[in-house]
């Protein structure tokens, strides 16, 4: 699941997760002029989309502490002073379920635990080259 996602809905981010978020803390050329130009280089030494640019970080050095970005547990703490939200998507399709409808979720696709936040929204809402995820416009808050 997105850490985004997990973040708005109230779960606990796992390592996945945060190696995500700290390896999109940089600081690019644009903001301090002392970083060389680059060549690209894999964000994620994992990820098997190598040619997906937005998986790429170029001109960018990690943050340091004196940049004052936030750490993860300041995002953390940020996140949990939104209200809770909860998803249509997820609700309409779990209450489907209830009445015996079959549908392909993102967590039957995922291998999510049943009672786990994201379980429930649809298999995909987005599925680009770009961008593959489950969360949007879906959004309710309580």
């Amino acid at each position: 699941m997105d850490s985004a996602y997990s973040l708005l809905f109230g779960d606990a981010l796992v390592s996945t997760q945060e190696q995500a978020i700290l390896d999109s803390r940089v600081v690019h050329a644009t903001i301090d002029p002392t970083v060389l130009n680059t060549v690209p280089s894999k964000a994620r030494e994992d990820d098997d989309e190598a040619s997906d640019p937005d998986r790429i970080i170029t001109n960018a050095r990690p943050a340091i502490p004196e940049d004052g970005l936030l750490t993860i547990p300041d995002i953390v703490a940020w996140f949990s002073n939104l209200p809770r939200l909860r998803s249509a998507y997820s609700e309409g399709l779990r209450r489907a379920k209830d009445t015996g409808i079959e549908l392909e979720t993102h967590g039957t696709r995922e291998l999510l635990p049943a009672d786990q936040n994201g379980y429930n929204e649809p298999e995909y809402t987005s599925y680009t080259f770009y961008w593959k995820s489950v969360l949007g416009e879906s959004l309710i808050i309580f």
